[in-house]
């Protein structure tokens, strides 16, 4: 209302503000899907890029390991009893010499291996550059920990993916290849895409990863050089696969699925005890038992679904009386739990 009492129409006040948004919103659409038809009718360029990082040394630690005081998980220095006690990762010689790996990877496929000792992180990839961006950056503190940063993103976030056609099947294949003779903690998100991950040979500490809608495997083929302090893994959409999880013998497991199936193996060479959680809100949860431990169910339940399935294998009858124990928790709400040989 006017102050001269009179109703005044809606093209003759603030709606021309709308209209101008509301033809802004059209051009944009109009110029996204005219940039979305080019990028289909045209080749997209695919660049090749390497990455070596190398990082610094620990001569401290080196010495250790060559004086033997300080070997791999099979060669161990300790017996059992201590090895279930204590983590070699609160050793004072380690203090202050572990290093972070932080990941941010999105909409592509991905590997990540062990290199050889000696070696940095090498990063590998083929991707289409003129849609994402691959970036690493890397700080090192004066106590001689260090973090390194790698980050694999469309450009320009959500309008470069409607502008540049990022998602749109990219040609995107990334390999990261990580040091078996330095400690470090991995972590980060591997949102969208596949994932391959064989982590066996390496020396981490802590591994906390999330990862998107897509198809996601971790195997651990080989002992890593000592027991993991932990090991938590969320998705979201999807498959997950975690392959032979005893030979990194992490003392804490955590599993948090939401739609889709996951499936965990708890088989490999297990050295300490653990604390195992499972839990996948819809879908099929399924726990492979291991022959090279004791699995110790404390829940096995699903809320709407199949019955859990939580007849636990008999242990080999030559398994040692102090072998690892593994404590199980699994749960699902929509769908079915179960544990297999």
């Amino acid at each position: 209302m006017s102050d001269d009492g009179k109703k005044r129409g809606c093209f003759k006040v603030g709606c021309l503000g709308c209209l101008s948004i509301s033809a802004i919103g059209i051009v944009a659409l109009m110029l996204a899907t005219g940039a979305q038809l080019l990028r289909d009718n045209s080749p997209s360029p695919v660049e090749s890029a390497r990455l070596d990082r190398e990082l610094p040394e620990m001569p401290e630690l080196d010495e250790l390991i060559a004086r033997g005081e300080i070997g791999t998980q099979s060669e161990l220095p300790i017996d059992q009893g201590s090895r279930l006690r204590d983590s070699v990762f609160s050793s004072p010689e380690l203090a202050g010499k572990i290093g972070r790996i932080e990941l941010d990877l999105h909409l592509g496929e991905f590997e990540i291996v062990a290199g050889e000792p000696g070696q940095g992180v090498v990063v590998d990839g083929e991707y289409e550059s003129d849609a994402f961006r691959l970036a690493e950056d890397f700080e090192l503190q004066e106590d001689g920990s260090w973090t390194y940063k790698l980050s694999f993103r469309p450009r320009g976030g959500m309008f470069g993916m409607m502008f540049r056609g990022a998602g749109n099947n990219p040609n995107n294949r990334i390999k990261i290849t990580l040091p078996p003779d330095r400690p470090f903690d991995l972590v980060g998100e591997l949102g969208v895409g596949e994932t391959a991950l064989d982590l066996g040979g390496l020396w981490i500490r802590d591994l906390d990863l999330e990862s998107g809608v897509g198809s996601h495997r971790v195997e651990f083929s080989r002992p890593t050089a000592y027991p993991m302090d932990s090991f938590s893994m969320e998705m979201s959409v999807g498959e997950l696969e975690i392959e032979e999880l005893g030979n990194a013998s992490p003392r804490r497991v955590r599993v948090a699925h939401q739609i889709g199936e996951v499936n965990v193996d708890l088989s490999g060479a297990w050295q300490v005890d653990s604390e195992v959680t499972i839990r996948n809100r819809i879908g099929e949860a399924r726990v492979e038992a291991p022959d090279e431990a004791r699995l110790e169910v404390e829940a096995a339940e699903v809320l709407i679904g199949d019955p859990a399935r939580r007849r636990v294998p008999e242990p080999p009858a030559d398994l040692p009386e102090d072998a690892p124990t593994l404590k199980l928790v699994l749960e699902g709400q929509i769908g079915e739990v179960r544990i297999v040989d």
